[in-house]
């Protein structure tokens, strides 16, 4: 059976009768190793777990008393975007408002350009490009101290359009892959993975938070 560019050998039984027990295993079993593919909130959620890290690492970390209360060279340091938290916190949470609604518009630009292209081809577009932009954003401005606000907001706008191209492209392959009176039940079980990717990131972050953010 071909489906979305992807070949697959089902076995006789599941093609005559979606009903019987043993479609019910192999289902069980396809889900096993299936790609890991899910909505964007595992990453998204993780990025919350961070903020306040990055919120320390983007304003003043001396704050002394008897300094005066803008000093540059005392007080202030050239990676600080932000006088005080509260603005930091401001734009972290803009951050999130523009990557939803890039994520939002790219989820029908990754629909129309996944009935056109081979979707394997855009999935593989999405996943290796999303994750460049998280390595560029989290990891490589803080290597090369390079603090730019416009270049966060830019970097979180490509990554919210490129994790769009996941899901579109997952539901179609997975919607080729069965038949319409298995298919809520497999989509039901197989979302639940979104929930535990949720949380597995929080704990992952919360336990490497303490060698930096990045």
């Amino acid at each position: 059976v071909k489906s979305g560019g992807l070949y697959v050998n089902l076995p006789l039984p599941v093609l005559e009768d979606l009903h019987r027990p043993e479609t019910t295993s192999f289902l069980l079993l396809c889900l096993l190793f299936l790609p890991p593919s899910a909505p964007v909130m595992p990453l998204s959620k993780t990025f919350s777990n961070v903020k306040v890290s990055i919120s320390a690492q983007w304003t003043p970390s001396v704050q002394n008393d008897s300094a005066p209360a803008f000093s540059p060279g005392e007080t202030w340091e050239d990676n600080h975007l932000f006088a005080d938290e509260k603005q930091a916190t401001l734009f972290l949470g803009a951050l999130d408002s523009i990557f939803l609604f890039s994520y939002a518009v790219g989820l029908y630009l990754s629909g129309v350009i996944g009935d056109r292209v081979n979707l394997r081809y855009v999935l593989c577009f999405g996943l290796c490009g999303s994750a460049v932009v998280e390595f560029l954003f989290g990891t490589l401005t803080e290597w090369l101290h390079i603090y730019n606000a416009y270049l966060y907001c830019g970097l979180w706008v490509l990554n919210g359009l490129l994790q769009s191209a996941v899901w579109p492209c997952v539901v179609a392959v997975m919607g080729n892959w069965f038949g319409k009176t298995g298919r809520g039940f497999v989509f039901g079980l197989w979302s639940a993975c979104a929930s535990v990717g949720n949380i597995l990131g929080a704990f992952l972050a919360s336990s490497v938070l303490q060698y930096g953010y990045e």
